[in-house]
């Protein structure tokens, strides 16, 4: 253990080497020890990450030939030519990315005025190249959404726009300079006597610094008055939020009008860093101003930010907070793994909730609020889109994804997700029925918790938890039970579960988790009760509003119903509403998953079906991702019969497309048939349905 801990901190600090000897600005470092499996997790910063990458492949090839005798894993990556070429074309491609002292001053003084900042010539984004640049390496968004702005350099092309032309070259400068009646820039100006050059720097349309060109150093004195309300006047004129003016003058403490005074040059996208350093106060001083400049208030950089996190219900729930957020009158960004929208409306299919997604919502001008879905591998592959956020929440966690990226129990999976939890500033919701969630709360300082129940009662919850005070709970009101918020000792009624249509009036358990949380989380963001009281009023289980969760198909002799149900819980869950609903007939159930998940989590949905369906349909998911075709049918029909179930109720299916259509030909009138679909095949499954009962009606 200490041999693998010692190595790794060589490779950790070479890699860090590597990359600040090609002018990256990188300095933390760690090393995970695992002894029990004999593995050593490196953990070291980058800025760029291909850079980060390709300087850990580098720090493993040095010492692999500084350290024979230490037995390395067989790494699969190629390495052409001897070290000394590899290191100079890592050099070579390191160098060309190194972003700008000016853009890390930028970021440093966003973080303190407390802007977000998104770099766009970063991963997950492309470099941008073109005539059109500025500065490479340097492009910005600072803020989000209406508020954002966009940077290239020192300039700010949406604030700034009528210094565009300034940027195309010294001619223009000149007709500028000329037009703005600047000393020495009129007809006759190359014979007036010039004296040394001073570059005043303006920030803000403040005067922040004066650096000496000929010494190479800042200015000491008292800059005149009278340049101070130049470099205002022109900065403000051009209505740029960094400037330098170069005056060239015998002496910076007189007037411009002096004898031999002048204005030499003047820069709307000033590179600071060509003469002032990382660590110069005048350089912090100046975008600090400029931060101000973009940011008289730097709330206005954000738009309220509602990210949900769980094993299961992240999506309801993320809808149906977007829901209550519209609700309130914001025009509202949400993203999760059914696809990205804004309002109702769809812009994007497919998983989007992590890294990407989120950019995407940051960069849209009409979102005034964002409800985002984060899920653990978006967590852990791409990290966050966000220092901050408004609220987050979590609704459980459960044995779902366990052994994927390292992690290998439910407890490490719920400090992964309470990552989510600790970026809030205002409000964190936790399930208080899920022990992991409830775990939680101890490691969270700062934000307001609001605990949410099913099963106690808000009275119940305050005599376990006396430092909270806030509970979102089900009680009885009359004879009837009501999702109910409470709020430092004030119990606020929201509305009755039987006017939720997401719980079915209180039998999907799942839903009524759901609609706890986003009822929680919306009034931690500040939204008034009526709003919550409205949205979730209306809100549906559909295949528009909630694809692949309990969608029920009519027109057939018989109840269909379709649902994602992936995991131990959700099948449970599903197990649990499909009990509670009426049948006549007998009930059916066609079984699936997924080919990357354990074998023990795939016979543990098995064992939480059993005893709840007549008639058992074991398939492939049709999407497998990973795995052996036949396996988890097999392990599906095994467990279902050493949990009792006759052999003859229970049925393989090999194709697990025409399964489908194979269960809705064998129910008769008055059954159940429960359709077990992953996010994958939803619009495929729902084609072979409606077909399906088109060629039953006759309705072609």
């Amino acid at each position: 253990g200490n041999s693998m801990g010692l190595v790794g901190a060589w490779v950790g600090a070479l890699g860090l080497a590597l990359q600040r000897s090609t002018g990256h600005r990188v300095g933390e470092r760690g090393v995970l020890v695992d002894r029990e499996r004999r593995r050593a997790t490196v953990l070291f910063e980058h800025e760029e990450s291909q850079v980060g990458e390709r300087a850990g492949q580098l720090a493993i090839e040095i010492l692999e030939e500084c350290l024979p005798e230490v037995s390395w894993p067989e790494s699969g990556w190629a390495r052409p030519g001897s070290l000394a070429e590899r290191w100079a074309n890592f050099a070579d491609f390191a160098r060309a990315l190194v972003m700008p002292v000016d853009t890390q001053a930028i970021i440093d003084a966003a973080g303190r005025r407390g802007v977000p900042v998104i770099k766009l010539e970063r991963d997950p984004y492309e470099p941008i190249r073109g005539n059109f640049r500025i500065r490479m390496n340097s492009m910005l968004m600072l803020g989000h959404c209406g508020a954002r702005q966009l940077l290239d350099g020192t300039f700010a092309f949406e604030r700034s726009g009528k210094a565009v032309g300034l940027l195309s070259g010294p001619q223009a400068v000149a007709r500028a300079m000329a037009l703005l009646q600047l000393p020495g820039s009129g007809p006759g100006s190359a014979s007036v006597l010039a004296g040394e050059n001073y570059r005043i720097i303006v920030s803000n349309h403040q005067v922040v610094g004066v650096f000496d060109e000929q010494r190479a150093r800042p200015w000491q004195g008292d800059l005149h008055p009278d340049w101070q309300r130049l470099a205002s006047r022109v900065s403000r004129s051009l209505e740029v939020g960094l400037l330098v003016l170069t005056a060239a003058t015998p002496d910076p403490a007189a007037a411009p009008s002096i004898p031999g005074s002048r204005v030499a040059d003047l820069a709307v996208a000033p590179e600071l860093d060509r003469f002032l350093g990382a660590d110069s106060p005048m350089l912090a001083a100046a975008m600090d101003g400029f931060l101000e400049w973009l940011f008289p208030d730097p709330a206005s950089a954000r738009v309220p930010i509602v990210a949900v996190t769980g094993t299961n219900g992240k999506t309801t729930t993320s809808r149906m907070v977007a829901r209550i957020l519209q609700a309130s009158g914001r025009v509202t960004g949400l993203v999760s793994t059914d696809g990205r929208f804004v309002d109702r409306a769809q812009l994007a299919e497919g998983d989007e909730a992590s890294l990407m997604g989120h950019y995407r919502v940051f960069e849209s001008k009409e979102i005034e609020a964002a409800v985002l879905e984060t899920h653990h591998r978006g967590i852990i592959v791409y990290g966050f889109a966000f220092e901050k956020c408004d609220v987050a929440a979590c609704t459980n966690v459960s044995n779902d994804h366990i052994g994927e990226y390292g992690l290998d129990s439910v407890a490490e999976m719920a400090v992964l997700k309470r990552a989510l939890l600790e970026r809030a500033t205002k409000g964190v919701v936790l399930n208080a029925d899920d022990r992991h969630c409830l775990a939680m709360l101890s490691h969270l300082a700062g934000p307001r918790v609001c605990l949410t129940s099913s099963g106690a009662s808000a009275a119940e919850l305050a005599a376990q938890h006396v430092a909270v005070d806030c509970f979102c709970t089900v009680e009885s009101r009359g004879d009837a039970p009501w999702l109910m918020l409470h709020d430092a000792g004030q119990a606020l009624p929201v509305i009755a579960l039987a006017d939720i249509p997401a719980t079915f009036a209180g039998r999907a358990r799942h839903n009524v988790e759901n609609a706890l949380t986003a009822a929680a989380s919306a009034f931690l963001a500040g939204v008034a009760v009526e709003a919550i009281r409205e949205a979730l009023g209306e809100f549906r289980m559909g295949l528009d509003a909630t694809p692949g969760r309990l969608n029920e198909f009519s027109g057939l002799p018989y109840r269909v119903i379709m649902d994602n149900a992936h995991n131990t819980v959700g099948m449970r869950r599903l197990a649990e509403f499909t009990d509670s609903l009426g049948c006549d007939g007998a009930r059916h159930l066609l079984l699936g998953g997924q080919g990357d998940r354990r074998s023990v989590d795939i016979r543990l949905m098995a064992r939480e079906a059993a005893g709840h369906f007549d008639h058992f349909y074991c398939r492939d998911f049709a999407d497998m991702r990973t795995g052996r075709p036949g396996r988890v049918p097999g392990l599906l029909a095994a467990e279902l019969a050493a949990a009792g179930v006759p052999e003859s109720r229970i049925e393989v299916l090999g194709d697990p497309e025409a399964a489908i259509v194979e269960v809705l030909r064998r129910a008769e009138p008055g059954d159940l048939v429960v359709l077990n679909v992953t996010r994958f095949e939803i619009d495929s499954v729902r084609a072979r349905i409606e077909s399906f009962m088109r060629g039953v009606t006759g309705d072609r």
